[in-house]
């Protein structure tokens, strides 16, 4: 099996550079890897590169990088929200999400059925965006959570 090492350093074809002390430990006191013994090298932004140890000493360990395995994968558009939940819409959970038989095993499916369902569909059809804080209350008719954009894009 090929060791696939995480590294802070440029990645590119051609490219030599010393690998830090842990990570020339790992390669070979742990690992027991040698001169010429090929690796796997990636940085989180270049990608995932093949690379070999070129030189191999007790105080240098020297890494040249040979050919892109594969590009690096962007980043996905996931984001966190937080919403700060009014007394009322915590009263709401709490009614919605408590039973008598299960006790509060059912709050889960209560925050999904009315906060992140209708929430998420409010962040897809373009209602709040990146950076929007939202209240969360419960609606006028008392059926269901009523979501405001404080910050940012304004409903």
């Amino acid at each position: 099996m090929i060791p696939r090492l995480y590294v802070q350093e440029t990645l590119a074809q051609g490219a030599r550079f010393s690998a830090d002390a842990r990570a020339a430990h790992y390669l070979l006191n742990v690992l027991r890897r040698g001169e010429g013994d090929p690796l796997h090298l990636f940085n989180g932004r270049d990608g995932e590169f093949e690379a070999r140890i070129d030189e191999a000493g007790k105080r240098r360990l020297v890494l040249e990088v040979r050919a892109r395995r594969r590009p690096q994968e962007s980043e996905s558009d996931l984001w966190l929200c937080f919403a700060p939940l009014k007394k009322d819409a915590v009263d709401f959970l709490v009614e919605h999400g408590y039973d008598q038989s299960f006790g509060a095993r059912p709050l889960k499916r209560s925050i999904q059925r009315y906060i992140e369902d209708p929430l998420s569909e409010k962040i897809l059809m373009g209602e709040f965006g990146r950076g929007d804080e939202i209240e969360v209350d419960v609606a006028p008719d008392g059926e269901r959570l009523a979501f405001r954009a404080l910050t940012g894009t304004q409903a």
